[in-house]
C-alpha cells in the first residue's frame, strides 16, 4: 500500500471497553502512526520537538509512560493510564505534540487519528518491552538500539 503500513491503511477502532483506558493497573502497548504517507520524524528537529514533549508528559501525572521508541513514521509506547484515561491523554499527546512541531514549521496533520493498542499481559512484558526498545534496529535503521536517540524506558 502507498501509506507502508503493511496492508492496514488506518488503524483499528478501539475494541475495549472504555473504562479499560482508565485502569491504572494495565499496561497497554500503543502505536500512533504519523499522518499517511509522511516520514515527519526523520527530520531531527520534528522528532526532536516530538520527544521534548513526550518526555514533559512522562513526568506529568496524566500517564505512567514505561517505554517509547519514536521512530520515522510511528511512535511506539508502553504506558498505563495516570490520572486521566490513556485515550484522553494520548488525544492530548497529539494536540500538544502537533502545535509544537507547528513552531517549528511543520504544516498540517502530523498524526492519523485513532492509534493501534495492545493490553500487554503480565507474562508479556518483557517480549513487548524488547520490541520497543529494539524497534530502530529491527527496522535497520542502526546497529545498536542505545545509539538511537529517541528511545527510552523509564522507571
Amino acid at each position: 500500500m502507498a501509506d507502508g503500513s503493511r496492508g492496514v491503511p488506518f488503524p483499528k477502532r478501539i475494541r475495549l471497553p472504555a473504562e479499560a483506558y482508565g485502569d491504572r493497573d494495565r499496561v497497554f502497548h500503543v502505536v500512533i502512526r504519523a499522518r499517511v504517507e509522511s516520514i515527519p520524524f526523520r527530520d531531527d528537529e520534528v522528532a526532536g520537538a516530538v520527544w521534548e514533549v513526550l518526555e514533559q508528559e512522562a513526568s506529568s501525572e496524566h500517564v505512567a509512560l514505561a517505554a517509547a521508541c519514536l521512530m520515522p513514521d510511528h511512535l511506539h509506547l508502553a504506558a498505563s493510564p495516570g490520572d486521566i484515561t490513556l485515550t484522553a491523554w494520548i488525544g492530548r499527546f497529539k494536540s500538544l505534540s502537533t502545535r509544537v512541531v507547528w513552531r517549528e514549521g511543520w504544516r498540517g496533520v502530523l498524526w492519523q487519528p485513532s492509534f493501534f493498542d495492545r493490553y500487554v499481559r503480565p507474562g508479556d512484558w518483557d517480549e513487548v518491552l524488547a520490541y520497543i526498545v529494539n524497534n530502530p534496529v529491527a527496522e535497520g535503521l542502526c546497529d545498536d538500539a542505545s545509539t538511537w536517540p529517541w528511545r527510552a524506558v523509564w522507571e
